[in-house]
């Protein structure tokens, strides 16, 4: 139950005489189901008795549901009162209303999350979204954690794509579903998203902090020999996921500077060997 509220006065003379005519249904066929055992009165009367109960009694089970008529124990021996419950299970996120305030049909009062079960919204550039459309997964992070977090790892799933443009962003989003374990993602995170937009094939790939523009060209630096590195101009292709798709410049085997690659940089931009040859830092 979420809240307890009290009905206006003309509503609570509305649910009090739906009580009562139930009651006096009830009592009326008890009492019939009496004579009739003593056959003082015929099976069309019984009969009769019944269906007034019958009815009386659907149209009470309706309301019982949510009012309590048990007002006694609140110390209210004659306002009944109707009892919010939560249509699903979770959190209260936020409340709307204050207590003993007024509140009309159609206020919202509470809005419920369920935190074992998420959305996690993509803004889509235009250019992208028919691609979109066709997604196989995504991957994304969130502020506060290194590590990345996978879709189908958290049994997730594409579960729209929006028909509208956002007009400041120019942007449409899309919707995943997916498990929070532990509780980890909150809700309103803000999230890099990396959509899977066909199958994955091997290719060869470096960590995109790796790779830097060298007068808008991608450049990497491989290890030659002993304290002896190469530039290497690259000729990249798609970023997913902290790493970049290497096209050419770079052979399956070779060994390139991912940690300390900026000073190895500097190096090579204050020593006079020419570009592609080693040098000695």
């Amino acid at each position: 139950v979420l809240a307890v509220i009290s009905p206006p006065a003309n509503t609570e003379a509305g649910l009090n005489n739906v009580r009562n005519e139930y009651l006096l249904a009830k009592a009326e066929f008890e009492r019939a189901q009496r004579l009739f055992e003593k056959q003082a009165i015929s099976q069309r009367r019984l009969d009769e008795a019944k269906l007034r109960f019958e009815a009386k009694r659907a149209g009470y089970d309706v309301i019982a549901q949510q009012v309590d008529f048990g007002a006694e124990k609140n110390g209210d021996n004659n306002t009944p009162h109707f009892h919010l419950k939560a249509p699903i299970a979770g959190v209260i996120a936020e409340i709307h209303f204050h207590l003993g305030e007024t509140v009309e049909t159609g206020k919202k009062l509470f809005t419920i999350s369920n935190p074992k079960r998420v959305w996690l919204k993509a803004n889509i550039p235009l250019a992208l979204l028919a691609r979109v459309q066709a997604a196989t997964g995504a991957s994304f992070k969130v502020e506060g954690y290194e590590q990345e977090f996978r879709v189908d790892q958290l049994n997730g799933r594409l579960i729209s794509v929006g028909s509208s443009v956002d007009e400041k962003s120019r942007t449409v989003p899309a919707i995943f579903e997916l498990d929070n374990p532990e509780n980890k993602l909150k809700i309103g995170m803000f999230a890099e998203v990396a959509v899977q937009t066909g199958d994955a094939e091997e290719t060869l790939a470096l960590p995109t902090s790796a790779i830097f523009d060298d007068n808008g060209t991608p450049v990497a630096y491989v290890h030659v020999e002993g304290e002896a590195f190469a530039k290497r101009v690259l000729q990249t292709g798609i970023n997913d996921a902290g790493f970049t798709q290497i096209l050419n410049g770079i052979a399956a085997g070779e060994r390139v500077v991912t940690v300390g690659g900026y000073q190895v940089r500097l190096a090579s931009l204050s020593t006079s060997v020419p570009v592609g040859h080693g040098h000695e830092h």
